[in-house]
């Protein structure tokens, strides 16, 4: 079992992240984009109040997993992502679809909304892979 939004937790989503998005194993390999997801309000037993991922693909292979804490070095992404992290539970343990996040404001999205409807099975992906095959507890 690995906390959300731990040092263990992110290094097993990350290998796990490479390992789905390789070059042999992408199921997107026309699709290169940044997505900046911000974690807001997050518990204190975990790496900071505020945290942000950035996943760079590259023809559909992942060429960055990055990290931070410090809201000034939020980096910038073709879609960037807001929400609470109460909100981002609510996706992983599946009380919330994914869709219906993304439209009734659970999220704040910057990007093109049209573009990134259709981003949604990456996406979902990318979330799989947080759940740690049922293993993140929150």
């Amino acid at each position: 079992m690995a906390l959300m939004l731990t040092k263990e937790w992110n290094d097993l989503a990350e290998a796990k992240a490479y390992d789905l998005f390789s070059a042999e194993k992408t199921k997107f390999p026309k699709l290169s984009l940044k997505v900046v997801e911000v974690y807001e309000n997050v518990p204190d037993d975990r790496m900071g109040e505020y945290v942000w991922y950035a996943y760079t693909l590259k023809n559909g292979v992942l060429t960055a997993w990055e990290y931070g804490t410090d809201e000034d070095d939020t980096p910038d992404g073709d879609y960037i992502i807001f929400g609470d992290y109460d909100a981002y539970v609510k996706v992983l343990d599946g009380s919330v679809a994914l869709e219906k996040a993304a439209v009734s404001g659970m999220f704040q999205i910057e990007g093109n909304m049209l573009k990134m409807m259709k981003l949604l099975g990456c996406y979902k992906l990318v979330m799989d892979i947080k759940r740690l095959d049922g293993t993140t507890t929150y």
